[in-house]
């Protein structure tokens, strides 16, 4: 798969995983549509997926259903790292090439009076992992709606 391709692939599941699995928990836990709406307004992902977490506390539900619950959130913060990183990475991708490989890129960042500042390693996954994290993503936002249909049945 082409990076440009598993790229896009990547960006859409965490898309797809924010509009489906983090609306639908917030809508669920909360029982207020009104709230979830401007919470999804208002917030960022990670503040939503923290919300996500404080609401399932507050409805004291069953330590197992807690407990996945809290290990999805931690892999779906993972993967929002990896896209923060992804999006702190210049235009590099100009050319649809088959990089399979990570790449390192150079970015310098801004230099203070006084104290220049020392180039950081920025980096970013290759086609491989990219295809590999969007499936994770899929799978998490899965894991998430069944879960929340479950809590809806409980």
């Amino acid at each position: 798969m082409p990076l440009k391709a598993a790229l896009g692939s990547f960006l859409a599941e965490i898309n797809r995983f924010e509009t489906e699995a983090v609306r639908s928990a917030l809508q669920r836990l909360s029982r207020d549509a009104c709230f979830a709406e401007r919470a999804e307004q208002l917030l960022d992902l990670k503040a939503r997926l923290t919300l996500v977490e404080r609401l399932a506390g507050a409805r004291l539900l069953a330590s197992e259903l807690t407990a996945s619950l809290l290990d999805l959130l931690s892999r779906a913060r993972r993967l929002l790292d990896v896209r923060d990183d992804i999006a702190q990475v210049p235009a590099i991708l100009t050319a649809d090439s088959p990089g399979t490989t990570p790449l390192i890129v150079r970015r310098r960042p801004a230099s203070t009076p006084g104290r220049p500042g020392k180039p950081e390693d920025l980096w970013f996954p290759g086609a491989q992992q990219l295809h590999a994290y969007a499936s994770e993503a899929m799978q998490l936002n899965a894991s998430v709606c069944a879960m929340v249909a479950d809590l809806t049945r409980a």
